[in-house]
């Protein structure tokens, strides 16, 4: 405790014999107590400022290696440079959105065919209909036309049958093998 007092007391005469021989005064102990608080802080700040300082320094050190300036001589130059820089990567955008857009369009389309096919399953009974059938509008109203057949007349698509025991009528589509 005594070698701490001294050590003190030391810094505190320290202090008063600088400020005398500086100035020609005496300064009285709360004066001196102070400058010995503000110096002490004033040394942390000074610590934290050289380490900022340094390592400052060998941020712009990093940096000096790495970056590189291009000087152009006029507009045109600049531009024509920045638009090689930037093209390909435009180019390779511009493809990969045209090709998602392909796919997403392709599978849509793939998806409302197989959703067709799906809900029409027996379309290839149909296709004699499709193919020979007669249609007619009238009144905003489409209509196939078909005409009651003759016995042993199978015209796919284009006559009927009536089954009179059962009450329907019978359209030829196909015959099967």
């Amino acid at each position: 405790m005594n070698d701490k007092k001294e050590r003190i007391s030391h810094v505190l005469n320290y202090i008063k014999a600088e400020y005398f021989l500086k100035y020609g005064m005496e300064m009285d102990e709360w004066t001196v107590i102070n400058f010995a608080e503000i110096r002490e802080h004033f040394a942390v700040m000074r610590k934290e400022l050289n380490a900022n300082l340094l390592e400052s320094k060998k941020l712009q050190q990093t940096f000096k290696g790495s970056i590189s300036s291009i000087n152009f001589a006029s507009d045109k130059q600049s531009f024509v440079h920045g638009l090689g820089i930037s093209i390909p990567y435009a180019v390779c955008t511009l493809i990969l959105g045209l090709l998602c857009y392909y796919y997403l369009s392709t599978f849509k389309m793939y998806q409302a065919v197989s959703r067709y096919v799906e809900d029409m399953k027996n379309i290839e009974s149909y296709q004699g209909l499709i193919r020979e059938g007669n249609i007619r509008t009238e009144n905003e109203v489409e209509y196939l036309i078909l005409k009651q057949a003759k016995t042993g007349d199978n015209t796919f698509g284009q006559v009927y049958e009536f089954d009179a025991k059962r009450k329907e009528v019978r359209v030829p589509l196909r015959r099967l093998k």
